[in-house]
C-alpha cells in the first residue's frame, strides 16, 4: 500500500511515471504538494469523488509540469472545474484530460466512428471554443486525429 511516509523510498526505488488513484481520501491535500508528482506522465483520479473544488486545488498545484494525461472521468466535475484547468499555467505538457461521465460539458472534438473505422473529428463543442477564447489555445483542447494521445487500459500513454 502506498503511503505518504514512504514516498522518498518508493520513488528511489522505481521510476514511477504512470499512478492510478482509486481513492484520495483524507491524504489528498499532502498527495497533491508532493514533488513527486513531478515525475508523472500520467495521474488517474477517476471515481475519487471529485468536485469543482477538488479541480481547483489541482489546479494550484505546482508539481505538474511533465504531466501529460490527467483523468477525471466519473466524478462531479463542472464547468468550473474544468476552467480551472484551462487557467493554471500549471500543465505546461498536458496534451489529454479525460472529463467523460462528468456534469461539465464536453471540450474536445468527438471521433466519428464509421463501422469501426475512424473517420475523422466533429465540430469542437461550444464549451472548448470559449476554453480557448478566454484562456487561449491549450494542446487538450486543441486535439485532432493526427495529434490524438493514445492511452492504453492502465492509463499509459503510448
Amino acid at each position: 500500500m502506498f503511503s505518504l511516509k514512504n514516498e522518498d523510498a518508493l520513488f528511489k526505488e522505481s521510476p514511477i511515471r504512470y499512478l492510478v488513484i482509486s481513492s484520495l481520501g483524507p491524504l489528498h491535500n499532502k498527495l497533491l504538494s508532493s514533488p513527486y508528482l513531478n515525475r508523472l506522465v500520467s495521474l488517474q483520479l477517476a471515481k475519487c469523488d471529485l468536485d469543482d473544488d477538488a479541480m481547483h486545488q489541482i489546479a494550484q498545484g505546482e508539481n505538474f509540469s511533465s504531466l501529460k494525461a490527467l483523468m477525471v472521468s466519473v466524478n462531479d466535475i463542472g464547468k468550473p472545474g474544468v476552467e480551472a484547468i484551462a487557467q493554471s499555467e500549471n500543465f505546461p505538457a498536458l496534451e489529454y484530460l479525460d472529463i467523460l461521465n462528468n456534469p461539465c460539458p464536453p471540450i474536445s472534438h468527438e471521433p466519428r466512428v464509421d463501422r469501426g473505422t475512424l473517420v475523422g473529428y466533429g465540430p469542437s463543442p461550444k464549451f472548448g471554443r470559449a476554453l480557448v477564447k478566454k484562456y487561449g489555445p491549450k494542446k487538450w483542447l486543441l486535439r485532432k486525429d493526427k495529434d490524438f494521445l493514445s492511452i492504453d487500459s492502465f492509463g499509459h500513454v503510448v
